[in-house]
């Protein structure tokens, strides 16, 4: 009877788990707590908190992925965080229990400052009342009226209609490959730097200015024509 019931798989589950629950106790020093002495693999244990105070996990596939930005009003993305590219706003955690959105809150953000392209996974600007492009050339993709798009951001809250400020780069910008043949300035873009367009060869610059508006510095179109007083609407 002993026997029969010995050879049976129930019981050998049962006296598995014995040896593995006192396996775990030796493991632990027989902790009543011993749980809390198990490795944390959860998804904020791979994040990383800057001195400055941007959270951010390094994907295997995307690469480092901006979680969290500093309790500013200005906030500049840097394109390179603990000498890694930043590629990414927000992301998707995925595991075979959940797929968890980490959206950025930046509902605090007065000032958003890019620096490069940067992929907008999710981020909420909410309160931003300035955009800045640093090298708006990077920015573009094709012969479209990018800033009008990227003053929205793809993937950001899109109704906002904050100011925009194009910003040169002290970085080389290589035109190979460039298809602009028309950029389009609209209204709400007030402040562009001397040189912003140096560099670019028959491009025609349209904008709904009737001549430069305050903000905008001698020299800011380089060698491009311009073709004052356009209605984009």
């Amino acid at each position: 009877m002993l026997l029969d019931i010995i050879k049976t798989k129930g019981f050998k589950l049962i006296l598995l788990f014995i040896l593995i629950t006192l396996s775990l106790g030796v493991l632990v020093g027989c902790d009543d707590n011993w749980w809390e002495n198990l490795p944390d693999n959860s998804f904020e244990s791979k994040c990383v908190t800057t001195d400055d105070g941007f959270k951010y996990y390094v994907d295997d596939d995307i690469g480092l992925c901006i979680i969290e930005v500093p309790d500013k009003e200005d906030v500049v993305i840097p394109e390179f965080i603990d000498d890694i590219p930043v590629k990414q706003l927000g992301y998707t955690e995925a595991s075979i229990y959940l797929l968890r959105d980490h959206v950025i809150d930046a509902t605090h953000v007065k000032r958003f400052t890019l620096q490069h392209p940067v992929t907008v996974h999710y981020i909420s600007l909410l309160s931003v009342e300035t955009m800045v492009f640093v090298d708006i050339l990077n920015f573009f993709d094709e012969t479209k009226d990018v800033i009008r798009r990227s003053n929205r951001i793809d993937g950001v809250h899109k109704d906002l209609s904050p100011n925009v400020e194009l910003k040169k780069s002290t970085k080389q910008t290589i035109f190979e490959g460039t298809n602009l043949t028309v950029i389009e300035i609209p209204e709400y873009v007030t402040i562009i730097e001397a040189g912003v367009f140096d560099g670019l060869e028959n491009v025609l610059i349209k904008t709904s200015y009737k001549s430069a508006p305050e903000g905008w510095e001698d020299g800011w179109n380089g060698t491009c024509s311009i073709e004052w007083g356009c209605d984009f609407s």
